[in-house]
């Protein structure tokens, strides 16, 4: 067997080390209920966007019974990184509207559609079916 030996029971409960089937039975802390979401309202500092995604979930977490005052603050974290996703999501569409890339260096270029009646890029080098005959 590799590793350690494990610690007999004797001594599991002199040293109260549950095992790891009964971690999940540790008692909640009762300070740390369920509370109603008018208890709780929303961190100070989100904006408008934010909002919006906080009153999406958090009367859905409360109803759940599974929002407590700790949980709060993580909530906002959520709410700001959904805006920051969605923003991204728009940059994204605007930029391949305009058919421009980010590069690695945060520089921009723009990608030139092809030209008319040419079936190929300029820059490809490989055969083609004519070279190939």
């Amino acid at each position: 067997m590799k590793g350690r030996k494990p610690k007999p029971a004797a001594v599991r409960a002199l040293h109260h080390t549950p095992t790891r089937a009964h971690h999940h039975d540790v008692a909640p802390d009762p300070d740390a209920a369920p509370v109603e979401l008018a208890e709780l309202g929303p961190p100070v500092g989100l904006v408008a966007a934010e909002r919006a995604y906080w009153d999406q979930f958090a009367p859905l977490l409360a109803g759940a019974k599974v929002l407590i005052p700790a949980d709060v603050e993580t909530l906002a974290d959520y709410c700001r990184a959904c805006v920051a996703v969605d923003e991204r999501g728009r940059r994204l569409r605007t930029a391949f509207k305009r058919r421009t890339l980010d590069v690695p260096l945060g520089l921009l270029r723009t990608i030139s559609p092809p030209a008319s009646g040419a079936g190929r890029s300029a820059a490809f080098s490989g055969p083609t079916a004519e070279d190939r005959s």
